[in-house]
């Protein structure tokens, strides 16, 4: 049942965060094409599909190292320190960031990467001001220990 939740919170996620709201900033931004650039859009497909591909792995090492899911309905019951989360805190945040600026690639846009950039302030202030005081409330002395020695984001942390 776990797994079926998480399909569908991520798909849902995933539907509204890189697809819906992508397609309503090219549609406000005219399509965002710069005028006279020429890029092959293969690269950017392979680079959008192998983005989504660790996406998914990390949401399986998720649930199974955590017992539980990233939806708030169904919180992890154990830590999750290992893996990518040996080097971010918040690896998959990271990664919905860069799966932004891949679309912002294939589709020449700079709308979209000004989307990724707001995305990313967004879950930084999510990340400071609710989850971490629920991580911390929930895991106490462990999870101080963890951010310790592992930043918030991927080699630096960003200050609350």
């Amino acid at each position: 049942m776990i797994a079926l939740r998480t399909v569908g919170v991520m798909v849902w996620f995933a539907g509204w965060f890189f697809v819906a709201f992508p397609w309503c900033v090219l549609r406000l931004a005219g399509w965002g094409f710069a005028a006279g650039w020429q890029v092959s859009p293969w690269p950017a497909k392979a680079l959008t599909a192998g983005l989504l591909a660790v996406l998914l792995i990390q949401i399986i090492q998720f649930v199974r190292r955590g017992r539980g899911t990233p939806a708030p309905f169904d919180p992890p019951r154990n830590l999750v320190a290992g893996g990518v989360y040996e080097r971010s805190r918040n690896p998959m945040y990271l990664l919905y960031t860069l799966i932004i600026l891949a679309e912002a690639w294939l589709f020449v846009s700079l709308a979209l990467v000004a989307y990724a950039v707001a995305f990313f302030g967004l879950a930084h202030l999510f990340v400071v001001r609710v989850e971490e005081p629920g991580l911390r409330r929930r895991f106490g002395a462990p999870y101080e220990a963890y951010c310790a020695r592992v930043p918030r984001w991927l080699g630096f942390s960003v200050p609350p």
